[in-house]
């Protein structure tokens, strides 16, 4: 009987051992439920879109590009001797000679820049000025796709452009627009451009 006794326990010793093994494995090891993971893909759709609008001049750059037109030796001889007063009192800094020149400035805008020239020179046609200017656009724009329009609400308004005719911070000027504009009428991954209308 002893025997048996010894048999029984160690069945129900390896029993036991295996319903332990078998319940951690269970539990820590590969107990997961069969799953299917699903993706799905949500497709922006943008399309081109054009049109015009009026924008405000918000401020300019600190630089800007001189340029004297008819090659006048008197023009140029007027617009180096303010330049050079200028740069003296610390107001400016330029490089360029002749015909063009490079301003910098912090002190004084583009535009009071152009006036100041062109009155000295007393002849507006023969000097261009050129800078980058802050132009700020309205709330919403009406684009078009072909001949669709579409109301496009900005949330970023402010941009900056090449202008080539200053005109006095406050004024309006006439700008192109095109962007890619999403199905909800939205602007796609801010991919706008302004550009003044000549």
């Amino acid at each position: 009987m002893e025997e048996k006794k010894k048999k029984l326990l160690l069945l129900l010793g390896a029993v036991f051992v295996a319903v332990i093994l078998l319940t951690s494995y269970a539990s820590f090891g590969n107990n997961s439920a069969l799953t299917t993971t699903a993706t799905t893909t949500v497709s922006v759709h943008s399309f081109p879109a054009f049109g015009s609008s009026t924008a405000t001049v918000s401020g300019y750059s600190g630089a800007a590009r001189v340029d004297i037109r008819s090659n006048s030796s008197t023009a140029s001889n007027v617009v180096l001797n303010i330049l050079s007063t200028l740069e003296a009192n610390g107001t400016v800094n330029y490089i360029g000679s002749n015909s063009s020149f490079e301003v910098y400035s912090s002190k004084i805008d583009a535009y009071t820049l152009q006036g100041l020239l062109r009155s000295a020179v007393n002849q507006s046609n023969v000097i261009d000025v050129a800078s980058i200017a802050d132009i700020t656009l309205p709330k919403n724009l009406t684009l078009y796709y072909g001949t669709y329009p579409i109301d496009v609400h900005l949330s970023s308004r402010n941009y900056s452009v090449n202008m080539t005719e200053l005109m006095a911070v406050g004024s309006k000027v006439n700008v192109s627009v095109s962007a890619l504009v999403t199905n909800n009428g939205s602007v796609y991954d801010n991919q706008l451009s302004v550009s003044i209308n000549p």
